[in-house]
This record gives structure tokens, sequence and C-alpha cells, in this order.
């Protein structure tokens, strides 16, 4: 009886062993499950912005596993090779710590890396598309610089200064791209002004002002039937608006002015004043600020103002006259 006991007891521990094992076998692919999805969704949300996507899976990886780990895009001859449908996009790859998880990677390899390819050349593609999208605007902005008399490619000057103040004052992801957009393509309604009005050597009379002031919601018009961001509409309707309610068409005040619309005016005066034109040569950054300044608060908002003065302190680069990165990249 003593011997059938001891059996009896020996089978019912390995039997609650067994069941315990099973329970965090269960708790850790439950774990698992969980980490998998938020790294997947996370990626997804981030297949518009290589770099941010990057970032994002470089942070989880390394916290999944423990080790710091790189993305490198491209033919990297290291790492952990990162291939989708045949095509090589880059590698992962870690350091050599002591407090890398091999067991957990291991594990889970098989499910991050086709998502990792996956999304990144997602994010390519996404990139692709956009640099084209972005030059044929960027082409039709040139367009309305010919009939407009303009110089230089001003809107593609324009247009990445609004891109720097806009992420400083809290754009990112897709909102960023309509403030790019809407910078090139802002005065697309000018397309319908007479040219003697865009070209008149002297002032307006009060009919050419009327005419004039009617563009911005021409542009409106124009790009309202394309699909495009509300922010872009924004921009291409009130970004002639004044802070203190002198502008047109709307004569909107102070923030009732969209901020995107504030940013591009700014971008697009301080532009206007940096470069050379038939009746004056360009004037000095400092100058041109030092005037913007003067003006703020009845033409230009001060917030948008204060990062303008931020960027000509911490990057005045970035300042330069550039070209739209998206049509260089292209070219």
């Amino acid at each position: 009886m003593m011997f059938s006991i001891r059996q009896y007891i020996a089978r019912t521990r390995e039997s609650v062993e067994e069941v315990r094992h099973a329970n965090e076998e269960l708790q850790l692919a439950n774990t698992d499950l969980q980490e998998l999805f938020g790294l997947a969704s996370g990626l997804a949300a981030r297949s518009h912005d290589e770099r941010e996507l990057v970032r994002f899976a470089e942070e989880q990886v390394g916290r999944l596993t423990g080790s710091e780990a790189g993305v490198e895009l491209g033919l990297a001859q290291r790492g952990v090779p990162l291939v989708s449908g045949g095509k090589h996009i880059g590698s992962l790859v870690f350091d050599d710590s002591a407090d890398f998880d091999r067991e957990r990677w291991t594990r889970l390899r098989d499910a991050i890396l086709p998502q990792l390819a996956t999304a990144l050349e997602s994010s390519q593609l996404i990139a692709e598309m956009r640099k084209q999208h972005l030059a044929t605007i960027a082409a039709l902005s040139r367009s309305i610089e010919a009939k407009d008399g303009s110089t230089g490619e001003h809107t593609e000057r324009v247009a990445p200064l609004a891109v720097e103040l806009g992420r400083r004052l809290g754009f990112a992801g897709g909102d960023l791209d309509a403030v790019e957009i809407g910078a090139l393509l802002h005065d697309i309604g000018k397309i319908g002004v007479p040219e003697a009005i865009l070209h008149k050597p002297g002032p307006l009379s009060e009919s050419e002002w009327e005419i004039m002031r009617r563009h911005p919601q021409v542009s409106e018009h124009i790009l309202s039937g394309v699909g495009l961001s509300p922010i872009v509409l924004q921009i291409a309707r009130s970004s002639h608006e004044r802070f203190d309610g002198e502008g047109y068409p709307d004569r909107l005040r102070g923030e009732t002015i969209p901020l995107p619309a504030r940013i591009v005016l700014v971008a697009d005066a301080f532009d206007a004043m940096t470069s050379d034109r038939p009746y004056r040569p360009a004037r000095h950054f400092g100058d041109a600020l030092a005037e913007i300044r003067a003006h703020t608060g009845t033409q230009f908002c001060p917030l948008v103002v204060t990062a303008l003065e931020q960027l000509y302190r911490d990057r005045p680069d970035l300042l330069g006259a550039q070209r739209l990165h998206a049509v260089r990249d292209v070219a």
C-alpha cells in the first residue's frame, strides 16, 4: 500500500509539473503574440516615413532581444538578411552583448524578419511614389511661376522652409507632406489672373486688386477636386491672410487663420526678401529676419516668427536656397 501511495504521489507531482510547464509555455506564447502584434501595428503605422520606421524597428527589436539592434538598408554584407519577395532590402544587425536573448530571438525571428522586410519595402515604394508625385507638383508650380514672371524656382525654396517651420511647430508625417504640397501649389490660382496684372510694373488699381485678391479662392477651387489633404486647401485659400485681419480673401485675423497658412506666408516672405529680383538684389538673411520681426503681430504670426528665429539660430544652413529635395533626388 505504501509503495502504491508513493507511485501515486510521484505521478501526481509529474502531472502538476507538466501542467505548470504547459501554463508557462502558454503564458510565454501569449506574451510573444502581444509583442509581435505591437511590432506589426507599429511598423504599419510608420510605413510612410522610412527614417521613423527604422528608428521604431531598432528600438522594438532591441527591447525584445535585450541587445542593441540596427537596421542597415541596401546590400549590407553583415547581419541577418531582410528579404521581401526575393529582393534584398537590408540587414538586421545586433551587437555582441552578453545580454542578447538568443532563445527569444530564435523563437521570434521567423515572425519578425518578414514583417520588417515587408514594411521597409513598402516604405521605399511609398517614398519613391512621393518623389514622383512631388516632382510633378514642382513642375506644375514652375509653370505657374513662368506665368507670374517669378524667377529662381521660388516655390521650390519656400516649400522646404515651410516644412522645417512646420516640423518645429508640431507637424509630422502626412500633415507635414501636406504643408510641403500646399507651399508648392498655394498660388496656383494665379493661372486665372491676366498677365497684364501679374506683370504690371507699377501699383495695381483697385479693380485690378479685386481680381488679384480672388486668386486664393481660385487656388482652393482648383485643388479641391484632387482629393488632397485639407491642409493643402487651407494653405491655398488663406496664405495671403494677415495676422491683423487686413489680408485677403476672407480678412481672417490672428489664430482664426489656419496655422499651415501662417507658416507658408512667413516662408514665402522670407524667400522673397532673400532672393534676387530684377529690380533689387537679395537681402541678407539677418536683414530679412529683422524685417519680418518688425511686422510680427500685424502681417506675420508671432508663433511662426519665433520658429523662424530658432531655425536661424540653430540651423541657418536650412535657410539657404535649396531645391526641393524630392526633385533633387529624382534628377
